[in-house]
């Protein structure tokens, strides 16, 4: 459910969608020290589910862009 949240937000949005395209190969991290599902917790070992989703889209943009 989060790609499709992600991918109708940053593609309505086209300067969300280039700051994403952006950031090349980094790592997308959520840094929240309250959320270790959604992000990386305080302990930083949580699972970044949204940074990965982010990940997800940003190769989806580029195999789109690439059509």
């Amino acid at each position: 459910m989060m790609d499709k949240v992600v991918y109708h937000k940053f593609t309505q949005h086209p300067g969300l969608k280039a700051e994403l395209l952006s950031t090349g190969d980094a790592d997308l991290v959520e840094d929240s020290d309250r959320d270790s599902f959604w992000g990386i917790g305080k302990d930083k070992k949580g699972r970044n589910e949204l940074g990965k989703a982010l990940e997800r889209l940003q190769d989806k943009l580029r195999r789109e862009a690439s059509l």
